[in-house]
């Protein structure tokens, strides 16, 4: 049996986990991302600290865990206006083939 998924709000110690995730998004979904592989591939280990942990609050990365694997994610960007800053738009999703449906 298989450990069941657990949704947590990334942190900056999640980087490398994260980063590792959404290159194989960019390879396995190419369409449904506006960058490519190699892009992000050439960005630092700062890049994707600032992706997940951004300082200014307008923007938020959850975890998909299954045990203390990373296998899936999503990133929202929230509304700059005071007046709607409790929408988002959903700027990145990605869930590995295996644990889908779960």
């Amino acid at each position: 049996m298989q450990d069941p998924i657990q949704i947590a709000r990334l942190q900056p110690a999640d980087a490398v986990p994260y980063r590792e995730l959404m290159l194989e998004a960019y390879e396995q979904a190419a369409d449904a991302f506006t960058s490519t592989a190699a892009e992000r591939a050439a960005e630092p280990e700062s890049f994707w600290t600032r992706r997940i942990a951004d300082a200014s609050g307008l923007s938020a990365a959850f975890g998909a865990f299954q045990g203390t694997r990373l296998v899936g994610t999503v990133a929202l960007e929230f509304s700059v206006k005071p007046k709607t800053r409790h929408k988002a738009l959903l700027i990145g999703m990605y869930v590995r083939p295996a644990a889908r449906g779960q």
